[in-house]
């Protein structure tokens, strides 16, 4: 019997991990920052090193769903423009790394917006999921958690033995 208690103590266990585990992955997903897009759908920005210094020359690349719209090169002070972007979700881009952005059309923008975007080349922050998660993503999947809950409730069951039947 008390190794049918550890068991099921040990399934229970197992299973409440797979919940929380799912949502400290969910938690790790890209961060996406709104910003307002200035007259005729214009976006402006800033390529810094971490100590702040510009950075001249920087190919930056402007994303939707995975498709480039426009590639422009950093001025001497670090700045970049693209225009004609509608509002969307678009991932910047340089050989640094990859952020998510949340752009709004002129006059739509809520207040917390930024009214540009600022990259920091160089910077060691993880920005998205490379690798497909990993274990985490892997128990993030509703499939995965159903089935250790599953087996959390059907192994005990199955491992039950109660011998009430001998008993009549």
């Amino acid at each position: 019997m008390k190794k049918m208690g550890f068991i099921q103590g040990a399934a229970v266990a197992l299973a409440c991990l797979g919940m929380f585990v799912g949502q400290i992955a969910r938690a790790a997903q890209p961060l996406v920052t709104d910003v307002a897009l200035g007259h005729g759908g214009v976006l402006v920005g800033k390529v810094v090193d971490r100590q702040g210094a510009a950075q001249t020359g920087v190919a930056v690349r402007v994303a939707q769903q995975g498709e480039v719209i426009a590639t422009v090169e950093t001025n001497g002070q670090g700045e970049f423009q693209v225009a004609d972007l509608r509002g969307g979700v678009y991932q910047i881009e340089t050989s640094q790394g990859v952020g998510v952005y949340r752009l709004w059309a002129e006059q739509t923008a809520p207040p917390s917006a930024n009214d540009g975007v600022l990259i920091v080349s160089g910077d060691d922050a993880v920005r998205g999921n490379q690798n497909g998660g990993g274990l985490l993503g892997v128990l993030a999947n509703p499939w995965v958690l159903a089935l250790i809950v599953a087996a959390a409730i059907a192994i005990p069951l199955a491992l039950d033995d109660d011998d009430d039947d001998s008993q009549s």
